[in-house]
């Protein structure tokens, strides 16, 4: 395999992990995140099996759900143009590039990656990884080993802590601190932080839009709200990226507090809301859109599996009572409409 490639993987974090003797052709790097693990599998084109790389990834899951995480998985091809079976490399590599859009080709002479309209245009920030010079006075090693890591448990803590996505945990952090505040000041922060039709006719009280989105009613509406956050949020951030995920999220925000005015206006009936619900179900809504368009996938993240789940929120929420049903359903059509117009975007930008 490519010693550029393979001394980049492990320079950017990755691990390199055994994939035993029956796998011998298969070199795999891990990046743990909190939940997930972000698997690359690196094999030359020519020793591609479509069948043992199905187990091979059946196994590693098996593995991984042991531990609580599940997999993202990019296929890299490695090819090379000074290879007399060139043809054929290229040939295996396009194949496994229109049976699965999470592959990529790896040029070894040229250093270069090759990316088709139909494959997933970037995969966690490994692409700009893997396009960074090596500077010359940094020799690339012959052979890159596996290490075994001795950090300290502060080391530990801090890497956990710096693979954290940013706007989510500043979201989180923000909500608990306010939820802290509510309880030492009573309905102060309610009274003038809450949201519904009949207070912002008032220009001046337009804010309450935003500040309904970091008040809770109780300790299990918050729990609820920033448990789902902290685990979709953190999928959705790393695909979009952080300024594009704050702002889906301040969007389906308001999305779910019109949809609520909407439904005031048609029921004829005044309604108070808070909480960040709106802007988690825009977090989901967002994820569907990404999954639609290939640009984000793991074991766990299957359509039907997520439509469903989405679904029965829906409608547990209507079978309950003092809940925002129409912020739900709101704030999932925003964050839906922001996913496409996203993906759309990256898609004929590259283009």
């Amino acid at each position: 395999m490519a010693e550029k490639l393979e001394y980049r993987l492990m320079k950017g974090g990755y691990l390199n992990m055994s994939s035993g003797e029956q796998y011998e052709a298969y070199r795999v790097f891990c990046e743990f995140l909190p939940n997930i693990v972000n698997v690359v599998v690196c094999i030359d084109a020519i020793r591609y099996e479509h069948e043992t790389m199905r187990s091979f990834k059946e196994k590693i899951v098996g593995n991984l759900d042991r531990m609580g995480k599940s997999a993202h998985f990019l296929t890299i091809l490695c090819i090379d143009e000074m290879s007399p079976d060139y043809i054929e490399q290229m040939t295996v590599a396009r194949q496994v590039c229109v049976d699965d859009s999470f592959s990529w080709i790896y040029e070894e002479t040229a250093d270069k990656l090759i990316i088709y309209d139909t494959q997933v245009e970037e995969f966690y920030g490994l692409k700009r990884l893997i396009e960074t010079e090596i500077p010359e006075e940094e020799p690339v090693p012959q052979r890159a080993e596996a290490s075994v890591s001795h950090k300290s448990p502060k080391e530990l803590i801090l890497d956990f802590l710096k693979n954290l996505p940013k706007a989510v945990t500043f979201i989180v952090i923000t909500n608990i601190l306010v939820f802290i505040v509510c309880t030492f000041t009573g309905d102060l922060l309610y009274n003038k932080g809450a949201v519904g039709l009949t207070l912002v006719k008032d220009p001046s009280q337009w804010y309450r839009i935003f500040s309904s989105m970091f008040l809770h009613a109780d300790a299990g509406h918050i729990f609820n709200n920033m448990l789902l956050l902290f685990f979709a949020g953190e999928m959705a951030e790393r695909a979009l990226g952080t300024v594009s995920f704050s702002l889906m999220y301040l969007i389906s925000g308001i999305g779910g507090c019109l949809l609520t005015f909407a439904s005031e206006v048609v029921t004829g009936e005044p309604v108070l809301i808070i909480g960040a619900s709106g802007a988690v179900f825009g977090v989901l809504g967002t994820l569907v859109a990404l999954v639609i368009f290939k640009r984000i996938r793991g074991e766990t993240l299957k359509l039907p599996r997520m439509i469903i789940m989405l679904g029965l929120s829906i409608y547990s929420g209507f079978r309950a009572t003092n809940v925002a049903n129409w912020a739900h359903i709101g704030g999932v059509l925003t964050g839906f409409a922001f996913g496409i117009i996203y993906c759309l975007i990256k898609r004929y930008s590259k283009r």
